[in-house]
């Protein structure tokens, strides 16, 4: 696909998400383009069923009314560069998971933009319960608030197979047997 898309897709008791994990560079919308081609072809594997679900996250570097804070207007792409994310977005029926305004990003000038996003499939059973920014958390020197999404996923639990315990083993019976094991079969010769 692409080294700026990283994708997982979790099944569980109500179906599948399938999360991908967006970089897109400013210069151009060659992620996003790559993106689509990938949907194109693999759709039926990213949401097999219409119940199934799907989260675009990351840094796509575009500005928009949709999702940017108006004051920041002078950010606003050009048709050029917005027309290819806004009509994948329409194209697979994904709305805001991220709420319109919500800064992510602080330029060195100080001003909080909007360059990040979080976006969903688009029905009303969709499995986010939270999806906010906490700048409490947020690394040294990084340049981008954490987005931290809680997402409803039941997952069954699997049944681990009882294992043996060394330590309630009979350690000086278990030694003379492998030393009568090892002196019965050894390849040991005397030169």
């Amino acid at each position: 696909m692409n080294s700026d898309v990283t994708a997982v897709r979790f099944r569980g008791d109500n179906g599948y998400v399938s999360i991908f994990n967006i970089y897109n560079e400013i210069t151009n919308n060659d992620t996003i383009t790559c993106l689509n081609q990938y949907l194109d072809r693999n759709l039926p594997y990213v949401r097999p069923a219409e119940t199934d679900h799907v989260l675009w996250l990351g840094d796509f570097n575009r500005h928009h009314p949709i999702w940017e804070d108006e004051t920041n207007h002078h950010l606003y792409e050009s048709e050029e560069f917005i027309s290819p994310l806004i009509d994948l977005l329409y194209k697979y029926d994904m709305v805001l998971a991220l709420p319109k305004g919500i800064p992510t990003y602080q330029t060195c000038t100080g001003n909080w933009t909007r360059p990040d996003g979080v976006w969903r499939t688009s029905s009303p059973d969709h499995p986010i319960i939270c999806c906010d920014v906490f700048p409490d958390i947020r690394p040294p020197a990084a340049d981008h608030l954490p987005v931290i999404i809680v997402v409803d996923l039941p997952l069954p639990r699997s049944a681990v197979p009882p294992t043996l315990d060394f330590r309630n083993g009979d350690w000086p019976k278990i030694s003379d047997a492998l030393k009568r094991k090892l002196d019965s079969e050894s390849p040991e010769t005397r030169i």
